[in-house]
């Protein structure tokens, strides 16, 4: 399973991500990972099913974080400046800024929160938020 934060749009009933602007008629879109110049497309954006933008959070040790990845076997996390500071062992990046690199293996819950984006209107029927199976990305 790719674990992709950002814009996604549902085209032809996949999902797909933007490639640079949503500004103008025609957008490039690719698949929801890393992908080959050849797997980008450019559609209109009149033909697009839903625009959204996503973020993923973790529960680890308790406490809710921003997911910001994998390394190895250590989950990279966003801390909001609270008591999980200290409970998710968080250094301050930058002024008010925290980030923490767990093992994965302690994570006991994945979800994506979907959100709208800019002056798009959200997709009606589309869940806020999305649970995901631990047992596909660990």
């Amino acid at each position: 399973m790719t674990l992709f934060t950002g814009k996604k749009v549902k085209y032809n009933g996949d999902f797909y991500r933007p490639i640079g602007s949503l500004n103008d008629d025609k957008v490039r879109i690719g698949p929801l990972r890393v992908c080959k110049e050849n797997e980008v497309f450019w559609v209109d954006k009149s033909d697009l099913e839903m625009i959204f933008k996503t973020r993923i959070w973790v529960e680890i040790r308790g406490c809710n974080a921003i997911f910001e990845g994998f390394e190895g076997d250590l989950v990279k996390l966003g801390v909001r400046p609270s008591n999980d500071v200290e409970i998710l062992e968080a250094k301050e990046v930058d002024r008010g800024v925290f980030e923490s690199k767990l093992p994965k293996s302690e994570i006991t819950r994945m979800w994506e929160e979907r959100y709208q984006l800019g002056d798009f209107p959200f997709p009606e029927n589309l869940e806020t938020i999305k649970e995901l199976d631990l047992k596909e990305i660990l």
